[in-house]
């Protein structure tokens, strides 16, 4: 059965938690071929991705992480997706001020399509749904607010 867009976008705000807990290496950074350390990364302030003011999506993010959380999301992986935006107040964690940050979006999608192997049930993610939000954001000259912060 499809996900509800709102369903699907609130998977998509979980997923900085899910890479984080499950990235236990560093990452090559698309600039400079520098080594991106999970553990003390921050995103950079942004005051807008792609011509979008970062306030705007900033807000809708608020707006999801205030919203009900996913069925099969815990209540302690919600509070912890919840804490984590918080400390980054707000910030657009896979973004850029050109777009997605590479990095982080193949992070996720590998730790997603690996999950199999870690013994998790590939049907418990909504990879249609996440494919799609970013092959929409790849796509789009002019994204909106409401792309951005899904």
């Amino acid at each position: 059965m499809p996900l509800p867009a709102t369903r699907a976008a609130r998977f998509l705000l979980l997923s900085p938690a899910f890479v984080l807990l499950a990235a236990c290496k560093g990452h090559e950074t698309a600039s400079a071929g520098r080594v991106e350390n999970p553990q003390t990364w921050a995103p950079e302030k942004l005051t807008s991705v792609r011509g979008v003011p970062a306030t705007d999506i900033e807000s809708l993010i608020q707006r999801k992480l205030d919203g009900p959380k996913l069925d099969r999301i815990d209540d302690s992986q919600w509070g912890h997706t919840k804490r984590l935006y918080k400390l980054y107040g707000n910030n657009p964690l896979w973004l850029t001020s050109d777009g997605l940050r590479k990095t982080r979006t193949k992070a996720l999608t590998d730790a997603i399509l690996g999950a199999n192997a870690d013994g998790m049930r590939l049907d418990d993610y909504p990879i249609g749904a996440l494919a799609s939000a970013i092959a929409a954001l790849k796509q789009t000259e002019n994204p909106t607010a409401e792309q951005l912060a899904t």
